[in-house]
């Protein structure tokens, strides 16, 4: 898969898919349920399928890096140093030992797995909204950061597995163990989401052969998404980012069940 290798249209609709997967990334995560299937699409017969998957890891590092830098703020974060290393560790081991299930596991179970399990979420958290709408003056749940490194591990290893929506769950996730807000844990959730890709990405270039020059220039067209995106999201109030969190999520678990 290279270049040489796509049709103009392909071409065109790959450049569109990456912008936008790169906005959606560096906002409310999901990206990957853009721009994997617009890879797909646009394979020409006989590559393997380990090919679009590894310019769809590749490419992601760099608008999640991008949309880090610019959410982190001087002198804050919901992270400390020594907590931050933790998760980063937890979450590095884990997507490679997803990747390693995965070829234990037939896909198709994977997929199915991955789509009851991130349905029963949206169905929590859709109740969970319900409820707090009935209850304006609820307890804010106390926050957990000791069990950051597990959780973040356990998101990981959904990852290297699948895939889908773990940007989104991220976020949720550091938003609700840390009690903070959805803008605050924007910059970790992106710098966790880069060193999976990028872990994945290592791994599954061993195993194939994408064009260099493609990847740069979708790696660079995401890098311009990932600042868009993160400008957006400053600008997005916290009860509407995370209804879009919990659609993109939902969006996830429909490209699994339907896209086949």
């Amino acid at each position: 898969m290279g270049i040489e290798t796509l049709g103009g249209a392909d071409l065109a609709v790959l450049l569109v898919a990456v912008l936008l997967a790169g906005a959606l990334d560096a906002s409310v995560g999901s990206g990957g349920a853009v721009l994997l299937p617009a890879l797909i699409g646009a394979s020409p017969p006989g590559v393997a399928a380990s090919v679009p998957l590894a310019v769809n890891k590749a490419v992601a590092v760099a608008g999640n890096l991008v949309a880090a830098r610019r959410y982190r703020s001087p002198g804050a974060g919901p992270l400390d140093r020594g907590l931050l290393a933790a998760t980063l560790g937890c979450a590095l081991a884990g997507v490679l030992l997803g990747a390693w299930l995965a070829t234990r596991i037939d896909v198709a179970l994977l997929s199915w797995m991955a789509a009851a399990a991130l349905a029963a979420l949206v169905a929590g958290l859709l109740l969970r909204a319900h409820r707090r709408r009935r209850a304006a003056e609820a307890r804010r749940a106390p926050p957990h950061p000791r069990a950051v490194p597990a959780v973040i591990g356990g998101i990981a290893i959904y990852d290297g597995m699948i895939g889908p929506a773990t940007g989104s769950l991220l976020q949720l996730a550091l938003q609700r163990l840390l009690a903070r807000p959805v803008h605050e844990c924007l910059a970790a959730a992106r710098l966790m989401q880069a060193l999976l890709n990028l872990a994945a990405g290592i791994a599954l270039w061993m195993v194939t052969a994408p064009d260099p020059r493609l990847v740069v220039l979708l790696a660079a067209l995401h890098a311009l998404g990932g600042w868009a995106g993160a400008a957006i999201a400053r600008r997005i109030p916290e009860s509407v980012l995370h209804r879009l969190l919990i659609a993109c999520i939902a969006l996830s678990v429909l490209r699994m069940v339907l896209v086949r």
